[in-house]
């Protein structure tokens, strides 16, 4: 059996999702943890209640990994040699996929955003960094 919280973790493969985000979820929607993510009956059928709580749980989810930051490496050096491990880094595309996911299920169950915008706020900043962006390395 896979819990309600393996299956939303499921949805992010290689992204940490933190606990607390999967829980708030769950409280929200009125989930308990440890709940099987499907709910078969002897057909085969789920109720319409529970696919509602799980897809809106899962647009939660998708809407919160859609804000999170982009985590860097810590850099470790042994001898010679120099280590990174454990970043995370989002891509646009990636964000605006969960965005459309998120809005999705929202509207699906006329559940209105918990944002107002209708898109995305979604830049590319590297301009900003001295590079060959708008700003052309100026401040």
């Amino acid at each position: 059996m896979m819990t309600i919280e393996e299956y939303l973790k499921g949805l992010f493969v290689n992204y940490p999702i933190p606990d607390a985000t999967i829980a708030s979820a769950l409280a929200h929607w009125d989930i308990p943890a440890g709940s099987p993510a499907f709910q078969r009956d002897a057909e085969g059928n789920e109720d319409p209640v529970w696919i509602r709580k799980r897809e809106l749980a899962a647009a939660d989810i998708y809407l919160a990994m859609f804000t999170m930051v982009n985590k860097y490496g810590d850099s470790k050096q042994i001898g010679n040699r120099r280590f990174t491990e454990g970043g995370t880094s989002t891509s646009a595309d990636d964000r605006a996929l969960w965005w459309r996911w998120a809005r999705y299920y929202y509207g699906k169950w006329k559940v209105p955003m918990p944002v107002d915008d209708d898109e995305p706020m979604i830049m590319d900043a590297s301009g900003f960094w001295g590079g060959n962006g708008c700003c052309n390395g100026r401040r």
